[in-house]
Formats: structure tokens, C-alpha cells, sequence
């Protein structure tokens, strides 16, 4: 969700055979299992949308229409659609609970073939594959384009006018195919293009971020490096966020489990990175190079904790990665602890797990610093908290913090 910005369009798109749960997958899955699958895939994007991003415009596309063959007569395939239309808004009225209007465009123009009547649904049921003999795409992916332009030409920040030095600043930055760039390496080839104001070099940059072109954050430790390819991000928390069932990347490293096999195993528990074990898959996995040097790996750590993918612990060496906390049931007495201090929060609306992670991972944060503040809120406690263990469950979640503890409930 760290890409997430209310001033962007997000097209979600989900499969149309899956969301009916016609039939078994591959693996042998229920079909009602398929479509619970694919019902819970739309409800985490629009609930992330909606947090993180709220009031964004959104596009719905329900590919592979075309697998839908049984429904010959145009009507009980419109029949279907409207069922599958009528679903997911409901899904929306729960996720957009307290909005006035939901943000996203409806498809009103798509017919099926051989009907005269035009469907009125929220999303745009599109087969991709389809190519006519003249080589043209399906009906609705035209639509589509249209309404995504119709979208950005009635959006403000998409039609701000710009200096054409910015532009031709922004087309050179991406010709390189660089990832990251130092702030004094931009400052360079803004030289180039004619702008000489360190300052209007900060301020292109702002706008390049708020536009979702460039990550660029002007505050102490990250001001000095501009990320041009989000992937390079995407590749940072692909080293820290992983199915364990599957990746045993950490065991094979047998120097690193000799050495921390403790360390690499609380990781892989309760979600708790020390640092050797962090350098160690920021800096030798065999994707691309995330630091040449130990700047640029401050850099790359800072971004991560920035976006809340790591949380500092205070007083300690190590960080918590809230997305790789292990759920572990409903139960909430998994221990006996002795309860110096405990709130809890009740949120009116549905939030996604996403949520729960930033914001258990900001608690942590603080309560393990030493600030003012902090010391107020752990009363006597006169030490850093320590990280004990954490629970989440349905709807709710709790971490054990030596020795204060914390629940979060929510309506879900």
C-alpha cells in the first residue's frame, strides 16, 4: 500500500470466471473457495483504496468475459453480470460506509452481442484476448480508454500546467532506466535544462512525487536520494516480505544461520529483524544491487521505516516488519501477563489488515523510544518496551509489550 495517493486512477481488475466460482482450479480448489478467493482479493484492494487513498477514482474490470460461453442468450448473460454487479456493490457500500458518492465510473455503454440493450454496471466486463479480423481490441477496452482519459481530463492535478523545463527534466531522469538518483546528480541535469534554483529543483521534485512519478521525500536522511523506479522498491520489501512456507532463502545462507540461526528464527516467528540479518538480505540477494555503499543503504533502510515496512525498536538493534507477524487464532490468552497499562480502540468502519500493521507498527515505535512522551505514557516503567510476542486475529489484534499491553478491536 506504500504506492497508495488519492491523486492517482487505480484500474482493479479481477477475473470473471473466478468471482462466479463456476468450477474447481487446478489444484482442486472448490469453486466456492474460488470465489470467496476472488471476493476477498476486490474487498482488500477497494478496503486499501479507501484508507490509504480516499476519494481516488477507480475503474472495476471483470476480465475473461469470453469464458463465460454456456450464456449464449444475451440475456441471461446480462442476467449473470447484474448478479455479479449487484455483489460487489454491496461489497463497496459496506468498504465506502460514510462516502457520499462511491468514486468510480460505471460502464454503461458495453451490450453483449446481438442486444440492443446497453448494460448499466460497475465494472467494465472486458476480454482481453479478443482481436476481430481488422486487428481491433474488444469494444470495452476502448471504452475503457476513453474513460480513463475522460477520468484524468476532469482531474485538477492532472491538469496542472508545469514548466517545460520540469518535463524535459523528467524525460531524461527516466531515459536512463536508473532506479535512484542523488539529489546532487538531479541538481546537474536540471543545470542542463536551465534551472539553476536549488530550490525550484525541490519543489520539481514535490510535484513529481504528488504526480506519482518520482518517490521524494525533502526531511533529513532521505532528501538526498530520489527513487525514479518504484520497483526498485517493490524489490526492497520483496527481501522482507515473503511466504515463509515457500521461501527458505534465510536457511540456505549456512554462515548466517551458524552465526544468528536465533536471530534468523525471530524473524521468521514473530517478525523481529536484527540488523545483521536485514544487511544480509538487503545487500547480498540476487536481485538488483539495493546498496553499492553504506550511504545509499541507510537510504534504502530509512525509505523502508518511512513507509512503516520497518519499525525501529528502540533501544535495541533490531526492527519490527509488521506484515510478517504471524496471526496465531482468536485466542487472547495465549499467556500470563502482568497488565501495567492497557487501552483499547474501537474503529466504526471496516479497515484492512494493512492498517492494523502501520498502526501497530507506529505503537511500537513509540513506546520503545526514549522521548518525554513516551516515559508518560509507560508510567513506572522505567525501561524501553520490549517486544514480546504478537497475536492477530480476526478483527482484531495485540502485541505483548513488556510491560504494557495493547488490543485493538474492530467491527469486523
Amino acid at each position: 500500500v506504500m504506492f497508495l495517493n488519492r491523486n492517482c486512477l487505480y484500474m482493479v481488475v479481477f477475473s470473471l470466471e473466478e468471482f462466479l466460482g463456476r468450477e474447481n482450479d487446478a489444484k482442486g480448489n472448490e469453486a466456492a473457495k474460488q470465489k470467496e478467493k476472488a471476493e476477498e482479493y476486490l474487498r482488500f484492494w477497494l478496503q486499501n483504496i479507501r484508507t490509504f487513498a480516499p476519494g481516488a477514482p477507480i475503474i472495476l474490470v471483470g476480465t475473461k468475459i469470453d469464458k463465460l460461453e454456456e450464456y449464449n442468450d444475451p440475456e441471461a448473460l446480462l442476467e449473470v453480470l447484474e448478479s455479479i454487479d449487484q455483489q460487489i456493490t454491496e461489497m463497496a457500500r459496506r468498504v465506502f460506509e460514510g462516502f457520499e458518492h462511491f468514486p468510480w465510473s460505471r460502464c454503461k455503454r458495453w451490450r453483449p452481442e446481438k442486444s440492443s440493450e446497453p448494460a448499466d454496471l460497475v465494472f467494465f466486463p472486458a476480454d482481453s484476448k479478443f482481436r476481430s479480423s481488422d486487428k481491433k481490441v474488444h469494444s470495452t477496452i476502448m471504452e475503457l480508454r476513453n474513460e480513463v482519459m475522460e477520468t484524468l481530463k476532469n482531474n485538477p492535478k492532472a491538469n496542472e500546467e508545469v514548466p517545460s523545463q520540469w518535463t524535459k527534466v523528467c524525460d531524461d531522469l527516466i531515459a536512463t532506466e536508473q532506479a535512484i538518483f542523488t539529489l546532487e546528480s538531479i541538481e546537474e541535469i536540471c543545470f542542463k535544462r536551465g534551472i539553476v534554483d536549488k530550490g525550484e529543483v525541490r519543489l520539481m521534485l514535490q510535484k513529481f512525487h504528488d504526480l506519482g512519478v518520482a518517490i521524494y521525500f525533502d526531511e533529513d536522511g532521505l532528501r538526498d536520494h530520489i527513487v525514479m523506479r518504484p520497483q526498485h522498491l517493490v524489490d526492497l520489501v520483496k527481501k522482507l516480505i515473503f511466504d515463509r512456507r515457500l521461501h527458505k532463502k534465510l536457511y540456505k545462507n549456512q554462515e548466517l544461520f551458524a552465526q544468528h540461526g536465533k536471530l534468523v528464527d525471530e524473524f521468521l516467528d514473530i517478525g523481529v529483524i536484527h540488523d545483521v540479518v536485514l544487511k544480509h538480505l538487503m545487500l547480498t540477494d540476487d536481485g538488483p544491487k539495493v546498496a553499492e555503499n553504506k550511504r545509499l543503504y541507510e537510504f534504502s533502510r530509512k525509505i523502508l521505516q518511512k513507509f512503516m515496512i520497518l519499525c525501529k525498536i528502540g533501544g535495541t538493534e533490531k526492527y519490527l516488519v509488521p506484515s510478517m507477524m504471524q496471526a496465531k487464532g482468536e485466542s487472547m490468552d495465549r499467556k500470563e501477563h502482568t497488565v501495567v497499562g492497557m487501552f483499547s480502540l474501537l474503529f466504526k468502519r471496516l479497515r484492512p489488515r494493512s492498517y492494523f500493521e502501520t498502526f501497530s507498527g507506529n505503537i511500537v515505535t513509540e513506546l520503545s523510544s526514549e522521548s518525554k512522551r513516551t516515559k508518560e505514557l509507560r508510567g513506572g516503567a522505567t525501561s524501553p518496551m520490549i517486544l514480546e510476542e504478537q497475536i492477530f486475529g480476526k478483527g482484531k489484534a495485540e502485541i505483548y509489550l513488556e510491560p504494557l499491553r495493547f488490543r485493538i478491536s474492530t467491527s469486523m
